[in-house]
């Protein structure tokens, strides 16, 4: 089974659709790790609601210029998967050995460490993400196209497979809209990305309840709370 994910990008704080920690959370309980990104500018406004979502996610976070988007993305992403991998790993070692990773003897803790990097390259991923085309991402909508595509040309190249889909939060006539259903084609990917455009409120919440039912394929789960 795949490694599920949602990475949250946004430069603002949600003002409409429920509480999106709330969401996040309810995500974790079914096995799927949100992360945030906050491109924040002037100032940290959304800065805290970033960093609680993907606490409550159980996922990463970052802060980063909207000049640093692409590079802060594929970062996360790896870290994101590395991490995740390593806990698993060190659950069923502590489960057979009542130890933690960090206190077997080095020289397995080594081989162990190995072994997490090779199943965090060959695991299969499928990442959901959420781009905030709210007004306020007018002047960089187009470094954030450009980093979806580049994070899947990237990481393209692992030896499991790496699919994204791609949301955007608001859609033109509706709180969000699925862009991209899973692809691991970046090019598909590139021909789609150029039709997102920017305008309207925040609905993160609904945003990562939609980005659930996608991952659990289940769209019965879908709550639009206004």
């Amino acid at each position: 089974m795949p490694l599920k994910l949602i990475t949250l990008v946004t430069d603002g704080k949600s003002n409409v659709g429920g509480n999106p920690v709330d969401a996040a959370a309810d995500a974790k309980k079914m096995g799927i790790i949100v992360n945030s990104i906050g491109i924040m500018d002037r100032d940290d406004v959304g800065a805290t609601e970033v960093r609680e979502i993907a606490r409550a996610g159980g996922g990463l976070y970052e802060l980063t210029r909207i000049e640093e988007l692409s590079e802060t993305m594929q970062a996360l992403t790896q870290k994101s998967v590395q991490v995740t991998i390593e806990e698993i790993v060190n659950s069923h070692i502590k489960g057979i050995i009542g130890k933690d990773l960090k206190d077997i003897n080095p020289i397995v803790r080594s081989q162990v460490s190995s072994y997490i990097e090779s199943l965090a390259d060959e695991t299969d991923v499928e990442m959901a993400i959420l781009m905030d085309t709210s007004g306020s991402m007018l002047y960089k909508i187009n470094a954030a196209r450009v980093s979806v595509v580049d994070l899947l040309k990237t990481l393209s190249g692992r030896k499991g497979r790496f699919s994204v889909a791609l949301l955007q939060f608001p859609g033109i006539d509706s709180m969000v809209k699925v862009l991209c259903d899973f692809t691991d084609d970046p090019q598909e990917l590139e021909q789609i990305v150029t039709s997102v455009g920017t305008g309207g409120c925040t609905p993160t919440a609904i945003a990562i309840r939609e980005a659930i039912s996608m991952l659990v394929k289940q769209p019965e789960l879908r709550e639009y709370t206004l």
